[in-house]
C-alpha cells in the first residue's frame, strides 16, 4: 500500500476481522482491501503495476505469482464493488496474466491503463485509456427450454444454426469475449452489454 486517504481497512488471509490499513503495508494472496466513503488507496505490485481504489470499493487479491526464471507474472484481483483505476506494467512473457474479475465480467490486460467500476446492481463499466483490454463473460447463462429446468451437467438439446441479426444490444447468451481499445468503454450487466 503506497497511499492512503481516509478510512481504509484490510482483512488478511485467514482472518475474520478487518483492521486499519497503513502505508507500506504488504498485502498477499487472499487479502482483501475495503475503502470506505470519502477515502481512497493506492497499491503497487512487485512488477510496478499500479492500482488506485476509489471510495466505497471492495477488492480481493486472489493470486500474485512471479516466476523469475521465465519472467511470467500472474495477478488476479476480484472487484466486488466500487471503482478501480489501474496501469499495468508491460508483461514480458506472453503467458503472463493480469485480470480483474467482477460479478459480471473478467477484464484481462497486458500493458494497459484502464478503469473498472462495479455498481450496486452488479453492473460492470470498463473504460480503456491506453492499450487494449479483453473482456470475457465467464458466467454464461443457459437459456431454459420451455417448461424444463436446466440442471448443471444435464444434456441439452442444441438448436441448429440461424440467421444472425444486424447490430443490436448483445445479450449475455450471445457474447463471450470483447476487445476494447483506447478511448472505448463497455458496460456489462446481468442481462446485457452496451458500449
Amino acid at each position: 500500500i503506497t497511499f492512503l486517504e481516509g478510512e481504509v481497512q484490510v482483512m488478511k488471509a485467514g482472518q475474520a476481522n478487518w483492521s486499519s490499513a497503513r502505508p507500506n503495508m504488504i498485502l498477499c494472496e487472499e487479502d482483501q482491501v475495503k475503502v470506505q466513503a470519502k477515502s481512497r488507496a493506492e497499491l503497487i505490485l512487485d512488477n510496478q503495476s499500479v492500482l488506485r481504489l476509489s471510495e466505497n470499493t471492495l477488492l480481493a487479491i486472489r493470486k500474485l505469482e512471479e516466476e523469475t526464471a521465465t519472467e511470467k507474472d500472474t495477478a488476479r484481483m476480484e472487484l466486488s464493488l466500487g471503482k478501480l483505476w489501474t496501469r499495468t506494467a508491460k508483461l514480458l512473457n506472453p503467458s503472463s496474466r493480469y485480470e480483474i474479475k467482477t460479478p459480471t465480467a473478467i477484464a484481462g490486460v497486458q500493458g494497459t491503463t484502464y478503469q473498472v467500476q462495479v455498481g450496486g446492481d452488479r453492473s460492470t463499466n470498463i473504460q480503456v485509456f491506453r492499450g487494449m483490454v479483453n473482456v470475457y463473460n465467464p458466467f454464461p447463462a443457459r437459456p431454459a427450454l420451455p417448461g424444463k429446468e436446466i440442471l448443471p451437467g444435464q444434456p441439452q438439446e442444441v438448436t441448429g444454426p440461424g440467421e444472425v441479426p444486424g447490430p443490436t444490444p448483445i445479450s449475455r447468451e450471445e457474447w463471450t469475449k470483447i476487445v476494447l481499445r483506447q478511448f472505448q468503454q463497455v458496460t456489462v450487466t446481468d442481462q446485457d452489454i452496451s458500449s
